[in-house]
């Protein structure tokens, strides 16, 4: 009996042994190929198509491979040609975040190919474009708020039928096509803060479709400006003088078609109100 109860003690000492040396991996799935994503996600822009969401197809896609994949897309443009000129600031109106399911904020830059010096925007070339009328701010060779102006920010998705997730939409250029910028007005820190309560109107082709105000951007434009900033020192960046930010849609987003006028108005007319023709 003794014996018996010794062989048990040792067969459990043995098996112990055995658990305790196996190592089971936390998560068994292959790691993310972010430079695979982003140069699909660079061909896709080149060349107008469409790309699987990687949140949709990758169990253990994150944020910071969104993240990571967005800086690699920043890096193939600027080998391509393009010129940062500046940052745009999405999801920062709760109703848009809704809109998209969007988790939070993002943010993504803007090139000198994608600042548009005319007020048209040819939507044959982009991908289900939208449009988002937004404050433009623009910084001085100090590097302080120099001027602010109405701007459209022309935003498209390279997945096909705006499928995306959140953690897509970072990788996904930010989600940025292009940006026109109206009359400049002149301003400081100090002047800025009556962009906040400014009160907007978004018409297509004459008739109010949105309503919204500086306000409905977290912070209004001073609190997005203040947002981007924490956010580049993630990259170690910070913005620099002459750069222009987008700071946010002040309504939700709709879609735009070939043929349509869309103007952005401040009813107090404390900017000038921009109009733009979509071809």
């Amino acid at each position: 009996m003794a014996s018996e109860a010794g062989a048990r003690a040792a067969l459990y000492e043995l098996t112990a042994m055995e658990l305790s040396q196996q190592q089971i991996p936390a998560d068994s799935s292959p790691p993310v190929d972010r430079e695979a994503i982003a140069s699909a996600l660079v061909a896709a822009w080149r060349e107008r198509t469409f790309v699987a969401a990687p949140s949709r197809t990758i169990a253990n896609f994150s944020k910071a491979d969104a993240l990571a994949i967005a800086e690699r897309v920043r890096a193939l443009r600027i080998a391509a040609g393009a010129t940062p000129v500046g940052y745009k600031v999405g999801f920062t109106n709760g109703a848009v975040r809704a809109q998209f399911d969007a988790a939070g904020p993002l943010a993504a830059p803007v090139y000198d190919e994608t600042l548009t010096a005319t007020a048209r925007i040819d939507a044959g070339v982009l991908l289900g474009p939208r449009i988002e009328p937004e404050v433009v701010i623009g910084l001085g060779a100090d590097g302080e708020i120099a001027w602010a102006a109405l701007g459209f920010e022309i935003v498209q998705s390279h997945v096909a039928g705006w499928n995306f997730g959140y953690l897509d939409a970072i990788a996904d250029f930010g989600l940025h096509a292009a940006l026109i910028v109206g009359e400049r007005r002149p301003l400081d820190s100090t002047d800025a803060v009556w962009l906040t309560p400014m009160q907007v109107q978004l018409l297509r082709n004459g008739d109010v479709v949105e309503r919204g105000a500086g306000s409905d951007v977290d912070g209004g434009a001073l609190g997005s400006l203040a947002w981007l900033g924490s956010d580049l020192r993630r990259v170690n960046r910070a913005l620099l003088p002459g750069e222009i930010v987008s700071t946010g849609s002040m309504t939700r987003v709709p879609a735009i078609a070939s043929g349509e006028r869309w103007t952005i108005a401040a009813l107090g007319g404390e900017l000038p109100a921009l109009t733009i023709s979509v071809d």
